[in-house]
């Protein structure tokens, strides 16, 4: 019996999908104040939250790994 998964012609057509689409992708790339005049807080949240979750991280890592001295 077979499924109805495409298999490799499935496969193959995503990956030319994939490959098609990446040049449009990357050079879709946001700038430096693109977001001024619908948002002109944008830049400055992104930095927060950005900020926030590298914290975050570093307070996870050092309690997982404490460091061996007191």
């Amino acid at each position: 019996m077979r499924t109805s998964g495409g298999g490799f012609a499935g496969l193959v057509v995503c990956v030319a999908t994939v490959c098609l689409l990446l040049p449009t992708a990357s050079r879709a790339q946001l700038k430096v104040g693109f977001y001024n005049t619908t948002c002109p807080n944008a830049e400055a949240l992104v930095r927060q939250g950005r900020h926030g979750c590298f914290r975050q991280q570093l307070r996870r890592r050092t309690r997982a790994h404490p460091p061996p001295f007191p």
